[in-house]
């Protein structure tokens, strides 16, 4: 089994006998849309990039003697479209440009169609009108004498794709937003070139457009100027046409069980566990997965002879979403923490989802907007005409965490040893004492004033506990744990990737105020009960190794930790 992970080239996965997750049955669908000039928003690493090129190959002119070898095997070429190999393709790649400067920045945008257009005209007219180009500075008089010489010597239309067409505007924003601003103003240079591609389609040279982006952040800025795109995002017919759905998974679980010994119900669970969980349309009934993740998990399992990867986040989407740090300064930093208090502490955040995004009015439902369009939150439940959003899974989840503790420990000028930490969460795993972990838990509470305290309740010491473990690998940790007798405060699954690890972990958790201090003896009876209870249920009499503690803490300090037996 040929897993295509990396390969965003159609041609190239079909020929070289990659396995490839069939979504050829929406180019039909596409096409039998009214609109023809259309935006499709996906997080990053989605697919999004292998659909344009499918999409490149299939209506090609200049690839029409491929089609069956291209298609045959799959939904398409059995219900070909009206429009198939009928267009000259123009393909646009705004990712990668260099965002240090405007003058960076300018350039790489002015090489990008630049390239575009010069690979167009020597597929189309065997280089003949490239050095008509060359001298030209702007990006948007470039399209603009393009255009021209099309109109002048052919009848044939165009198709142009646009790929990742906000990517570099995504990091301008992130890291020198005046500069988004020059950029996308009326007369900034990426406003003019898609200007000049609205001009086209009214003259009619261009006759399709399919356009693939993160945020509709710099949608609202180029509309008065290129009005004419359909966003299809949360469109139900196209809802999965870029990630996987749950089916696709199984299929591909089967097809990795072929090649190793593995047990499927035990990786659908996992791979949901890290990969899944992204509601990214309202009305939507299924929650999709990442593809990339999976086709990461899936070539390192095969390699691995069935052993599950040592990080399961690969390095390239960890690039991606390590940037998090900048995002939380799009706008107001210090209220972008709150929305961070609330995800890690209480697991969600409430607000609107916006088609447009205006950075001149920028606010908090923008920020929120921002995160949902990222992938890095996605839609847990309506409420009302707002929504309720939620960290979409594992991976994602240990990310916020590494940022939330990071935050806390620059806030509060804290440094802790790494080594030490790691050594205690070993002594957990190996010997089943929590003792040193609890205690750097108690030492980060230190530090806190007592006006932190004024805001300070069980979930936020569990949201520190949580975060801190999420830089063990050997641990899963769940919080409210829902079992048959109600939710176990924190569950501190051993990860089944390390069967050397022994100790699994239920913690029952409390936080008395300083007014409290006298409840301390009666909470503690109350917790043992608690733990008793839940520790009788059948799901958790088949955990080997299990240790079950009740944790109090009083104010700032660390009053009882006790191991419970039974």
């Amino acid at each position: 089994m040929k897993i295509p992970y990396g390969i965003s080239n159609f041609k190239k996965l079909v020929t070289e006998g990659y396995y490839f997750v069939d979504k050829t049955k929406y180019i039909e669908i596409l096409e039998n849309m009214p609109e023809q000039y259309n935006m499709y928003l996906r997080p990053r690493r989605f697919g999004k990039s292998l659909f344009i090129s499918m999409l490149s190959y299939y209506y090609d002119i200049k690839e029409r003697e491929n089609f069956n070898n291209l298609f045959s095997k799959f939904y398409i070429s059995k219900k070909p479209t009206q429009n198939a190999n009928s267009y000259m393709i123009l393909q646009f790649d705004f990712s990668g440009i260099d965002t240090r400067n405007f003058d960076s920045t300018y350039n790489g945008f002015r090489e990008k169609v630049l390239n575009s257009v010069g690979l167009f005209m020597s597929r189309c007219f065997k280089d003949k009108f490239n050095s008509k180009f060359e001298t030209i500075k702007a990006p948007d008089k470039i399209f603009d004498k393009f255009i021209n010489l099309v109109q002048a010597n052919t009848d044939n239309k165009i198709f142009v794709l646009i790929d990742e067409y906000n990517h570099f505007a995504n990091e301008i924003l992130a890291f020198t937003p005046k500069e988004f601003e020059i950029i996308f103003a009326a007369n900034g240079f990426v406003r003019k070139f898609y200007e000049e591609l609205k001009t086209a389609t009214r003259i009619g040279v261009v006759d399709r457009i399919f356009i693939t982006g993160v945020t509709s952040l710099a949608l609202y800025s180029l509309t008065s100027g290129f009005n004419i795109a359909a966003n299809l995002s949360r469109n139900l017919e196209l809802y999965e046409m870029i990630g996987f759905n749950d089916d696709e998974i199984k299929s591909i679980i089967d097809q990795i069980c072929l090649n190793v010994d593995c047990d499927k119900t035990q990786l659908y669970n996992d791979l949901q566990d890290y990969y899944n969980g992204y509601l990214l349309s309202p009305e939507a009934k299924q929650r999709i997965f990442n593809s990339d993740m999976i086709l990461y998990f899936a070539k390192e399992f095969l390699r691995n002879n069935g052993r599950y990867p040592n990080i399961m986040l690969d390095m390239n989407i960890l690039s991606d979403y390590g940037k998090i740090k900048q995002i939380f300064k799009i706008g107001d930093y210090s209220q972008n923490l709150v929305q961070l208090d609330k995800l890690v502490v209480d697991g969600y955040v409430t607000g609107g989802i916006k088609d447009h995004l205006n950075y001149a009015s920028f606010g908090r439902d923008d920020f929120i907007n921002i995160l949902f369009y990222m992938g890095l939150i996605t839609i847990q439940s309506a409420m009302g005409v707002r929504y309720r959003f939620c960290i979409p899974n594992l991976v994602i989840e240990n990310l916020y965490r590494e940022f939330f503790i990071d935050v806390i420990t620059n806030r509060l000028d804290l440094s802790y040893d790494a080594s030490k930490l790691l050594d205690a969460m070993d002594k957990m795993a190996f010997e089943g004492d929590i003792s040193d972990f609890i205690n750097i838990v108690q030492n980060i509470l230190e530090t806190f004033s007592n006006r932190d305290f004024q805001k300070f309740n069980e979930k936020y010491i569990k949201a520190i506990i949580l975060s801190i473990l999420a830089f063990y690998r050997g641990f899963i940790p769940k919080s409210e744990y829902e079992v048959e007798t109600g939710h176990i405060d924190i569950f501190i699954k051993r990860n089944h990737q390390f069967p050397d690890i022994k100790y699994s972990f239920l913690l029952e958790l409390k936080y008395l105020h300083k007014a409290e201090g006298k409840a301390i003896a009666r909470i503690e009876q109350q917790a043992i009960k608690q733990l008793k209870r839940h520790m009788s249920t059948h799901e958790l009499e088949k955990v080997k190794d299990l240790k079950k503690y009740i944790i109090i803490f009083w104010g700032k300090y660390l009053k009882v930790i006790k191991e419970v037996d039974g």
